[in-house]
């Protein structure tokens, strides 16, 4: 098998462009099994957020990719080379959700028109990549982030935590608004995945249009409450029914 960077041409390792906390995450579902359906998951916290649901419900292996770099950042290059370093695994389906992190470009400012081209050939190189595990490859579209009250002026741990816990509970009951200045990067991202997975006779499941109009709220700017897993498995679950009947 080829190495990622055979495929993902740009690379940087620049601090100035990375979040100020970066970080990774593998799972290795039912490791000793090779009877399972197996299934990949990449992407950041909201593939996370559904991962152990959706192994749970479709009594599957659902492993994982969970990153916060830059698709060539040389940290994420490595991390899915190490992922890949056992040839023990096989899959029937991969699912990708990434670009709602790295909003910063190569040289530290923010995302320009050409960070887009850049964006399309990092992801389309990923995806050249895995297709040499399987090709079932599902793209999934990026959560639109919403906005939530910051409190940077309070001090008291106590007090913090209380109106943290109001915020939540406030989030449950409102109608959602969106972050129109954060969203014009992920809209736009969104749109150059529906190009790419059309260009290379992938399936698209916008799910970020499907849970903007169900009735679940979120409990933070992106993530969903624990009642909305099952029903976002759901969607996922329809786009391998070849796998799971």
């Amino acid at each position: 098998m080829l190495t990622i960077n055979h495929y993902i041409k740009n690379t940087t390792d620049k601090y100035i462009s990375r979040e100020n906390i970066e970080w990774s995450n593998f799972w290795y579902d039912y490791a000793n099994s090779s009877e399972k359906k197996r299934v990949l998951l990449i992407g950041d916290s909201t593939i996370r957020m559904v991962r152990s649901t959706f192994s749970k419900k479709y009594n599957i292996a659902a492993d994982m990719i969970g990153s916060s770099s830059n698709l060539h950042d040389i940290l994420f290059k490595a991390q899915v080379d190490a992922f890949f370093s056992s040839e023990r695994y096989s899959y029937d389906a991969i699912f990708i959700q990434v670009g709602d992190h790295f909003k910063k470009n190569d040289r530290g400012g923010g995302i320009e028109e050409g960070d887009f081209s850049i964006f399309k050939e990092d992801y389309s190189g990923l995806i050249d990549f895995l297709l040499q595990y399987t090709n079932q490859i599902i793209l999934l579209s990026i959560f639109e982030e919403v906005i939530v009250p910051k409190h940077d002026n309070i001090k008291n741990e106590y007090f913090m935590k209380l109106i943290q816990y109001i915020d939540k509970v406030v989030m449950l009951i409102q109608k959602p608004q969106y972050d129109i200045s954060k969203n014009r990067i992920i809209t736009r991202r969104n749109e150059i995945i529906k190009q790419i997975a059309d260009e290379k006779l992938l399936m698209f499941c916008d799910i970020n249009e499907i849970m903007k109009m169900t009735h679940y709220k979120r409990i933070d700017h992106i993530h969903f409450q624990k009642a909305a897993r099952k029903f976002i498995c759901q969607q996922y679950a329809d786009c391998i029914k070849n796998v799971l009947d």
